[in-house]
Order: structure tokens, then sequence, then C-alpha cells
């Protein structure tokens, strides 16, 4: 009997948690929308491939894509 409290409390506790805690598992919640492409420009040095930065202005969120010279907005043909 007096082992059953303690599984209870823990079990309770994870409950709550993941109740709680559920943004982390959701996924972007459409965050991806809020960035925007920047002239930041780079060859990635260890793949070698060509990325841009995506940035959010309000909370400074940073991303980098992969991008070569038909996907480049920047229209620079390379």
């Amino acid at each position: 009997m007096p082992l059953i409290i303690p599984i209870l409390v823990i079990g309770l506790a994870v409950v709550l948690y993941f109740a709680f805690d559920r943004k982390r598992y959701r996924g972007s919640d459409g965050a991806e929308s809020k960035l925007r492409p920047s002239s930041e420009i780079f060859i990635d040095p260890g793949s070698g491939k060509k990325m841009q930065v995506l940035e959010n202005p309000t909370t400074g969120e940073r991303k980098y894509r992969q991008i070569n010279g038909k996907d480049s907005e920047e229209g620079d043909g390379s």
C-alpha cells in the first residue's frame, strides 16, 4: 500500500508535465510564416551548399534554408 502513493504522484506529475508542455511536441504552429528571407547568403562550410538566412524581425529567431540558382529570390543567376 505505501508504494502506490509515490507511483500515483509520479504518474500525476508526468501527466501534468505533458498536458502543460504540449507546445514542444506540436510543431511550429505557423512560426515558419513569420520568418522573412534576409539578404544574408553564404556557403555552408560543412556541406558546401548555398544557404540563406531566414529571420523573424520580432523575436530575432533565425533559421537557414538551402537555395540554389533557380530558387534564389535575389535572382542572381548563380
